[in-house]
């Protein structure tokens, strides 16, 4: 029996029925703000959310928090979160959860287990880490099927564009990361990008007419990133800024073919 020891168990006050709690999509403007976390509704999340349930009841059947029925976290979302905890190991855990409780049971929730015994949703506290980081990796990454975080949704079927969450729950204090119903999804390895990564210092921006040893390094890095290969000149002209603009469409950041600091992270850290 998997039962990711050490890892908490969500509450009844966990609401994450997508499908019914969708509200309208936002503006530009709204979706900035959203950004910001209220911390108004702090004492309410954290008192009703979480439940730590002890080693010795994970090993056997015991208390209300814990099913009896086998389950374990999907692989690919303790992939995830072990690139959270490589990247901010000393974060706060108190919001964490996965396995929904009894009662949770009773709701349609990815917290509770499926057919394949798969748990397909992890809550991570928002305080020690970069929330906007975690929801923008989840966004991008293949098995993900829905975020939410400070009362905003972004759903896999809306593109992911940034719409109100009507649920009770605010999610102020964590970040909600479903997958995908399906055992591809389940089983994924493919990394999330969260995971603090080695790559060189930044070199200050790079747009055409730009020349010398960082072009060359943007443009190896474009290569090995597998777009229409680049001649490794130090030049950055029409061809690079092409393949910079490529790179931030597929990246889903502002196409303007200057590789600020966001564009030459991300060419190193965005999974493939």
């Amino acid at each position: 029996m998997t039962t990711d020891q050490g890892i908490d168990v969500t509450t009844t006050a966990e609401d994450d029925n997508a499908e019914l709690l969708i509200g309208p999509e936002l503006t530009e403007a709204e979706s900035r703000t959203a950004f910001a976390p209220d911390d108004s509704d702090a004492s309410t999340e954290d008192e009703a959310r979480m439940v730590r349930i002890p080693d010795a009841d994970l090993a056997a059947p015991a208390g209300p928090a814990l099913r009896v029925r086998p389950w374990h976290l999907a692989r690919s979302l303790a992939r995830l979160r072990a690139e959270i905890d490589q990247r901010w190991p000393n974060r706060d855990r108190k919001s964490d959860g996965s396995i929904g409780d009894k009662d949770h049971e009773k709701t349609a929730s990815d917290h509770n287990p499926n057919g394949r015994s798969s748990v397909n949703a992890i809550d991570t506290d928002k305080d020690g880490i970069s929330p906007m980081t975690l929801v923008e990796a989840a966004k991008r990454h293949p098995a993900c099927n829905y975020v939410i975080f400070n009362r905003v949704i972004y759903t896999r079927d809306r593109g992911f564009r940034a719409h109100r969450y009507s649920g009770p729950n605010p999610h102020t204090q964590h970040i909600h990361v479903s997958i995908l119903q399906n055992s591809a999804a389940e089983e994924s390895t493919r990394p999330w990008g969260i995971a603090q990564a080695s790559f060189p210092a930044f070199p200050g921006t790079l747009r055409r007419g730009s020349r010398g040893s960082a072009v060359k390094t943007l443009q190896t890095r474009l290569n090995e990133r597998g777009f229409p290969r680049l001649g490794v000149d130090g030049e950055f002209g029409p061809a690079t800024e092409d393949r910079v603009k490529a790179f931030q469409r597929f990246a889903k950041i502002a196409v303007d073919g200057i590789a600020g600091p966001v564009t030459w992270r991300l060419l190193w850290t965005l999974p493939r």
